[in-house]
């Protein structure tokens, strides 16, 4: 599962991501906009929480724009703090690899994909370059 949602990519490593799939589709005789998204739909308003390695927990929304392949979460934690705004990729079969735009820490679908209704992302925590845990970010609606 993790093979599966780190081949997902963010187009070339680590890193800030602002390109991604474009997916949008307009049917000029009809003068309408119609969305594709790759996955489940994950378009919306959501809640849940933040549970860090360090025991922290801290209870949030999020909203979720998806259009084609990409991703982007944005929480109700404050601008400038880890998990306000994470931004990547999903597969046809909802596995994610996002990245936090305030650390660069990458985010992945570790525990099982997403769905239309529930989120499971985790960041695997390195203590003297060996992992010790994850950070995990449940969302649902």
């Amino acid at each position: 599962m993790l093979v599966a949602a780190l081949s997902v990519g963010c187009g070339g490593g680590k890193g800030k991501s602002s390109s991604g799939g474009g997916g949008s589709t307009s049917s000029t005789a009809s003068a309408t906009t119609t969305t594709n998204v790759v996955g489940p739909n994950l378009n919306g308003d959501w809640a849940g929480y933040y549970k860090s390695v360090n025991g922290n927990y801290q209870n949030l929304t999020a909203t979720i724009s998806h259009t084609g392949s990409r991703v982007v979460i944005t929480t109700s934690v404050p601008e400038g703090s880890i998990i306000h705004e994470l931004i990547g990729q999903i597969d046809a079969s909802g596995n994610m690899l996002l990245y936090d735009q305030f650390d660069n820490e990458d985010w992945t679908t570790l525990y099982g994909p997403a769905s239309t209704n529930s989120i499971n992302l985790a960041d695997f925590v390195f203590i003297n370059q060996s992992l010790s845990d994850t950070n995990i970010l449940i969302l649902k609606r």
